[in-house]
Order: C-alpha cells, then sequence, then structure tokens
C-alpha cells in the first residue's frame, strides 16, 4: 500500500532557516570588510597626522616663547650652557591632551672675549613632548639658537637670534 503524503499547495513556500540566514550576513561581512578598512586606516592616518600637526604647532609657539624670554633674560644663561632639562608650562601645550612638554640647550660653539666681557653661543634648543600614555611615541623638536652675553660689571645681558625657524 502506498502511504499518502500531503502536498503543500502552490502558494506556498519554504521559509527560511536561521542557518541560511547566518550565511546570507557572513557573506555580506565578509565582501564588505574589505570596502571598509581602506577608510578606517584612513582615519587613523588622519588622526595621527592632526596630533603630529597640533604637536608642530605647540613647538613653534614654545620657541617664541623661549625667545621672547630670552630677550627679557628671564632664562638664565647659566641653565642654557649646563644643558638643564626643564619643563613647559601647561599654557602653552594648549590643544595637546596626552602629552607634557620640556626644553632644553645644548651649547654645540661658543666663542668668549679675552676678559668674559662677551660671548657669544651657538646652541640647539630641544623640544620634546613626552606622552603621559606609552602607547603613543615621544616626538623631539630641534632647532639653533644664536645667543650673545654681556657683562657689565655684576649684571649679565643676553640677547639672542633665531637662525632658523624649523620649529
Amino acid at each position: 500500500m502506498k502511504k499518502n503524503s500531503k502536498k503543500l499547495p502552490k502558494y506556498q513556500k519554504r521559509t527560511f532557516l536561521l542557518f541560511e540566514v547566518l550565511i546570507a550576513f557572513a557573506l555580506i561581512a565578509l565582501f564588505a570588510i574589505p570596502l571598509i578598512s581602506p577608510h578606517i586606516s584612513m582615519l587613523k592616518a588622519q588622526k595621527e597626522l592632526e596630533i603630529k600637526t597640533r604637536i608642530n604647532h605647540a613647538a613653534n609657539i614654545i620657541y617664541v616663547h623661549l625667545v621672547e624670554k630670552m630677550h627679557k633674560n628671564e632664562i638664565a644663561l647659566q641653565d642654557i650652557e649646563e644643558g638643564k632639562i626643564l619643563a613647559v608650562q601647561a599654557e602653552l601645550l594648549q590643544g595637546i591632551l596626552g602629552y607634557r612638554a620640556f626644553y632644553s640647550f645644548k651649547i654645540d660653539k661658543s666663542k668668549k672675549k679675552d676678559d668674559d666681557s662677551l660671548a657669544a653661543y651657538v646652541a640647539v634648543l630641544k623640544v620634546t613632548f613626552k606622552p603621559l600614555l606609552a602607547k603613543k611615541q615621544e616626538m623631539n623638536f630641534e632647532t639653533p639658537v644664536f645667543l650673545c652675553s654681556k657683562k657689565s660689571g655684576s649684571q649679565d645681558q643676553s640677547a639672542n637670534g633665531a637662525e632658523s625657524d624649523k620649529i
């Protein structure tokens, strides 16, 4: 004897299985990743460039501020000669979060008059940006600076001029 099997009417369609839907989503994701990944890497590169640009701008501001302080004799010549590492004021780091800045001078050449009344120096100003988080890298900016010092009695007068506007 034959068993009677139920036949589905023509207007009823077979429903999708969950497994088929998951495979469809996986294929869409697989083909979408190569389309999205270049945009993500461009966003990362753009963010890094923005940070470097802000740090470079801050280095320029720090350079101008230090030249101004040297013209006003607010930076001791002894600190420059010793190459002391000094912290940059926080207000000069506007817009740069996650970094601290330090500066120091390294004298490359010096020439003094016999009686030490006049001295000239060629120094390198080094501005270092140290990240607060370990995953970021440290950034350094260097520029040459010309310094003159004139001693009259017990008073020490110094003036400077920058040879380069690299920072």
